[in-house]
């Protein structure tokens, strides 16, 4: 997106090499207990975030918890706790974060389809919080029950 690269730690093997050293420089300025699912690379080199989305693997359209943001060349990092905020972001199209090869893709990119198809991704730079995208769903008789999303 832009000139950020999003990919799932679990597809890292997947990366520019000039990518995968950029997200290890990162990684070598932080501590090792930082838990992260997703990293956001710059493809400028400058920068690297480490994102957790809680419930990545169980939840259709997890939250964001934290975020840690690492300038690599100027050596800085910048905690965001979005825990407890009362409108964090969340994530959506999750297939296109995972490895070509990942089985989760074919499942994550039903339920990408269903909400193009519903108009629910419609101006989606609209539905980056959580309130608005449940303010999306349900302005369209909709709502998340576990892995679905089903009419009201």
């Amino acid at each position: 997106l832009g000139k950020m690269h999003y990919i799932h730690k679990s597809a890292i093997s997947y990366l520019p090499v000039n990518e995968k050293d950029n997200l290890q420089k990162a990684l070598s300025l932080v501590n090792d207990s930082i838990v992260w699912n997703l990293a956001k690379i710059s493809v400028l080199g400058d920068t690297v975030s480490l994102l957790y989305y809680k419930e990545f693997e169980n939840q259709i359209f997890p939250i964001l918890t934290s975020s840690v943001v690492i300038k690599i060349k100027e050596n800085s990092i910048k905690y965001i706790d979005y825990s407890k905020r009362d409108n964090p972001p969340v994530l959506h199209r999750k297939e296109l974060f995972l490895a070509p090869d990942d089985l989760r893709i074919e499942q994550f990119a039903k339920i990408t389809a269903f909400c193009e198809k519903e108009g629910l991704f419609d101006n989606a730079s609209y539905i980056g919080t959580i309130k608005k995208w449940e303010k999306r769903l349900a302005d369209n008789n909709y709502k998340v029950e576990g892995q679905i999303i089903v009419k009201i």
